[in-house]
């Protein structure tokens, strides 16, 4: 008997040549049907329709790739019909503003869950199949379900991921998203959108980030951002149809001023943000002006364009969109990148139903604008795209050109057909405004398709709105008496400040044979929790899947035996692992696991064995490889050289990169207080040292940057007057520092200037005669480290310490280390090692120990070291551990006095010279360290120091606007600053 055979024939669902496609395939199914009924029974035909992938070419390379993923396009009709393509429509879609039905909320929830677990190789698994059941029955009892923080964070890089209109769609795996689910009030999204600004504007340097209100219900209790971008200049409509603003945003300035905002009619005002939530009537708030980066614009040939008193704001964060993930639809999440150049110049500026400045430039040019012909068009948009470029660069503002932005875009999209077989792209929108066949991506056929998540447009949120109040609009009058102002002003600051105060979330991993990395990384809770959301695991309770979507890792390990990682380390080293192995994401630089991912690791271990910290290394190499950021490079501690100094060490260091990334106010008390109690600590535990004789000592300037990690600049001294009359009793001593008008030390009235000041020199020679171990100390040193390193025996080896420069060891004491400081309780500790009378011995152990004791005696003494070494005069201290434990001499920050309009290449100080005598004005005479270093500076003397921004305490741009200037308890010198800036 024949054996039984199924022929299976597959052919394409769609052709360019349907006929003939069609008779070539009913041919060669009938060959193979010839050919195998020779030996088999055919007993069934199958035909199956399968999609054919599309052929996409490059014009200029001749080179084709195939398009496959546009089979998972979502269903829902696009813009286009069989006879005619609308891909050119400005909006092709919307989303209704309607609750979805049932059976569409599982559709979605289903496909996005698979992708979900897809994307991590859990589809099918245990934990897939519970959670969809999980999901399933929610949506069939209340039509709805939340996804969780995890699947939010996919969801929204995936539709940024899937944008077919963007060209930066490189940046999509570092997008930061924050969760706003929880707000449930107007000012808990204003509280969450300043977060969100001051992130994403990080000083200039522009992060990605998104901020996801909650999800649409039933359709009338949405959650609204009115304005179509967080940040946008008003449009005033003047009779005869003029605009004064931004022209686009006349009829949002209108709704507005309805609802009781009323701008200055300014050119530049910034819109207020107008927000509704749970479907309530919306309210408005002034965005604080500190948190705005605003760029004026100039050119680096043409003068008259500074004078045409153009700027632009730097952020770019559309908030009018919908976020539409896992079947569920969210309205208000506002999202941001960083400008293109041409956005703004091409069409922000030159647009004719924008600024419309194009003619008005060509004119400054000295361009015929009369004749096209004379291209004066194109001539005056380079160089406004030339200006705006420039400009942001200047002002170290993230931007990019539209022909580097075309070349990331052509590597994404390489990438893309790599990794997932297409890349959804509107030709239309992707070619730049302006050059666009001089860049790549003119040239590439691209396919244009939707798919989820996704962003949608919807309709303006007051075209749709459902006011409660019975109006449409209510104007708000309202008459405050000047106190009441005031007040409201000192109110709102404060809760302002309270507002900004986020908790971005941190996760703590340690793997711990004996305790002691569990030990350190309890202490980095304790650290971190003073200003982040801390969650700490060990390793082997920690779901590696979950690494993806953290922002910032801290890993704490030890190594076991020769090289091994701990027992409750290997589960999450072997998945990450094959995390690195299973795909091709992480061979692509900046699209591999965790390229979101901020990371640092504190390595464990002992010298004795040859493979030191080898699992630490490794656990760092491996993120490094899966793409993750290291925010500081790898610290170890050894065993048999004392491993709490090093960590303490590390724990303040990546707090303090830890707040900067975050934009965690560096000049928050707290912030200071925690990470200096950690260096204090660091400072504590006793080494082996040894003074090594250097050739030469380092430059004042290049040791300073180094010990403060900032840039420091050497200014003379041009004069250092006492402005008071030499009968009295006060001083307040005006030094005039010159610049040289280098750019590092460029300000702004407001602005601030740190002091790098130096001790007094009779001080120190007291403290030198109180040293043992102290050669002579005028001669160049570097303090060494001892490491010790066992293999066949014990190996001593020296290193130079990371912190302290070569230098004498009087000017060490002079310049980088604070002498006039209360010692901590740990330095006193360290004191009673080299006290010899018991007595001191045992009163210093109490003051370490005994903080009531400690705090009474610093508070009535506030001694400076010598006044405690004259106390406990059998303390003679070696010389290598007082310079180890000291603190550092730090910076005193001047409110600068002057403006470089006034005085160029200069800055300006007014300083009062403080004096005071402790014990209730009859204990020794104190001096301010650094007010009587700058009163005993003379003309020509060198001063070190650095400018530090205050952009909160600028003058407004607008001259016109009137400034009333009060300091209570403050000095003068920022208001000679404004009053000689005007």
């Amino acid at each position: 008997m024949a054996k039984i055979c199924y022929v299976v024939v597959l052919r394409p669902m769609m052709s360019s040549n349907l006929h003939f496609i069609g008779s070539k395939f009913k041919a060669l199914t009938r060959k193979v049907i010839n050919i195998f009924s020779n030996c088999f029974l055919i007993q069934k035909v199958l035909s199956l329709k399968v999609n054919r992938p599309k052929e996409l070419q490059n014009i200029v390379s001749q080179e084709l790739v195939f398009e496959t993923l546009s089979a998972k396009a979502t269903t829902t009709a696009g813009q286009c019909t069989r006879m005619a393509c609308n891909g050119a429509l400005m909006t092709p879609k919307k989303s209704t503003g309607q609750p979805r039905p049932t059976d569409e909320v599982l559709k979605g929830a289903k496909e996005f869950i698979d992708a979900y677990f897809l994307s991590s190789n859990r589809l099918n698994s245990e934990e897939h199949k519970t959670r969809w059941k999980a999901i399933s029955s929610l949506i069939e009892e209340t039509g709805t379900y939340d996804l969780t923080c995890k699947e939010l964070v996919f969801g929204a890089k995936l539709a940024w991921r899937n944008a077919p209109r963007c060209i930066g769609r490189i940046q999509w795996n570092n997008l930061q998203v924050f969760d706003a689910r929880h707000v449930s009030t107007p000012s808990g999204m204003f509280k969450s959108i300043c977060s969100h600004i001051k992130f994403c504007t990080n000083k200039g340097n522009i992060r990605s980030a998104i901020t996801i209100f909650p999800a649409r219900t039933n359709g009338k209790t949405d959650f609204r951002v009115w304005n179509p971008q967080l940040i946008s200049y008003a449009g005033y409509l003047q009779e005869g149809g003029t605009c004064i603003g931004d022209p686009i945003n006349c009829e949002f300035t209108e709704i507005c001023q309805s609802l009781g905002w009323q701008g200055t009619g300014a050119r530049w005002d910034i819109l207020p943000l107008v927000l509704s939530a749970n479907g309530q009537d919306p309210e408005w708030f002034e965005i604080p002006p500190d948190l705005i980066m605003r760029v004026p614009l100039s050119h680096p040939e043409y003068k008259w364009f500074a004078e045409m008193g153009l700027e632009w704001f730097a952020v770019p964060a559309v908030s009018g969109m919908c976020f539409d993930c896992g079947g569920l639809e969210f309205p208000a999440c506002p999202f941001n990148g960083w400008y293109m150049g041409t956005e703004i110049a091409s069409r922000d500026l030159c647009d004719p139903h924008r600024l419309n400045i194009l003619e008005d430039v060509g004119k400054l040019m000295g361009l015929d604008t009369r004749n096209n012909s004379t291209l004066w068009k194109d001539k005056a948009l380079v160089e406004v795209n030339v200006a705006v470029i420039q400009s942001f660069q200047s002002h170290n503002v993230t931007i990019t050109d539209h022909h580097s932005a075309s070349e990331s875009f052509m590597i994404h999209f390489k990438n893309e057909q790599r990794l997932r077989g297409g890349c959804p792209a509107d030709w239309v929108w992707i070619v730049p405004p302006m050059s666009g066949s001089i860049t790549p991506v003119f040239h590439q056929e691209m396919s244009l398709y939707h798919l989820k998540p996704s962003f949608e447009y919807q309709d303006p949120a007051w075209k749709v709105h459902i006011w409660k109040k019975g109006n449409n609009f209510v104007e708000i009058k309202r008459k405050f008496q000047f106190k009441a102002v005031g007040l409201a002003v000192m109110f709102t600051s404060k809760l302002f400040r309270n507002a900004l105060s986020i908790r971005p979330k941190v996760t703590i991993l340690y793997a711990t044979e004996t305790g002691k990395s569990e030990m350190f990384a309890k202490q980095l809770e304790k650290i971190f929790n003073h200003s982040f959301n801390v969650l700490l695991y060990c390793m082997a309770d920690y779901n590696h899947i979950n690494i993806k979507h953290e922002t910032l890792v801290l890993i704490v390990t030890s190594t076991f035996g020769n090289g091994g990682p701990p027992e409750n380390g290997k589960k999450i080293a072997n998945n990450l692992y094959a995390m690195k192995c299973s795909g091709n994401e992480a061979n692509i630089k900046g699209t591999g696991p965790l390229s979101n991912v901020k990371y640092a690791v504190f390595a464990l271990g002992s010298s004795a064995y040859p493979k030191f910290c080898a699992f630490g290394k490794y656990i760092d190499n491996l993120l490094g490889e899966l793409d993750g950021e290291p925010i500081m490079t790898l610290s170890c501690g050894d065993e048999l050289d004392g491993q709490e100094q090093p960590f303490n060490h590390w724990a303040a260091e990546v707090f303090d990169r830890s707040c900067e990334y975050f934009s965690i106010d560096e000049d928050d008390a707290t912030h200071q207080l925690v990470s200096q109690a950690f260096r204090d600590k660091a400072c504590t535990t006793a080494e082996i040292f040894k003074l090594q004789e250097a050739t030469k000592s380092d430059v004042a300037a290049i040791g300073l940057s180094r010990v403060h990690g900032k840039k420091i600049s050497e200014c003379k001294v041009l004069a250092s007057t006492n402005l008071h009359d030499t009968k009295s009793r006060r001083c307040t001593q005006q030094v005039i520092l010159n610049t040289g008008n280098l750019p590092e030390l460029s300000y702004q009235p407001g602005d601030h200037v740190a002091i790098l000041p130096g001790n007094q020199s009779t001080t120190v020679d007291a403290i030198l005669a109180r040293l043992s171990g102290c050669p002579n100390p005028d001669i160049i040193v570097r303090v060494m480290v001892q490491k010790v390193t066992i293999l066949t025996g014990a190996k001593y080896d020296f290193e130079p310490h990371e912190r302290l420069p070569a230098a004498s060891i009087r000017e060490m004491l002079i310049r980088y280390l604070d002498i006039t400081k209360p010692p901590s309780p740990n330095f006193l500790h360290i004191l009673a090692k080299f006290a010899l009378n018991n007595d001191q011995k045992s009163h210093l152990n109490l003051l370490a120990m005994d903080s009531c004791e400690y705090e009474k005696w610093k508070n009535w003494n506030y001694p400076t070291l010598i006044e405690v070494l004259e106390q406990f005069s059998s303390v003679t201290i070696d010389a290598c551990v007082l310079l180890i434990n000291l603190p550092l001499l730090q910076p005193r920050f001047y409110s600068i006095s002057s403006s470089l309009d006034t005085h160029p290449g200069q800055i300006h100080l007014t300083v009062a010279v403080v004096k005071y005598r402790t014990q209730g004005g009859k204990g020794p005479l104190h001096q301010g360290t650094c007010s009587n270093f700058l009163k005993n500076v003379s003309a020509g003397d060198t001063v070190e120091c650095f400018v530090r921004c205050a952009s909160s305490f600028h003058m407004p741009s607008d001259p016109r606007y009137l400034i009333i200037m009060v300091g209570l308890g403050t000095g003068v010198a920022p208001f000679r600053s404004f009053w000689h800036h005007r």
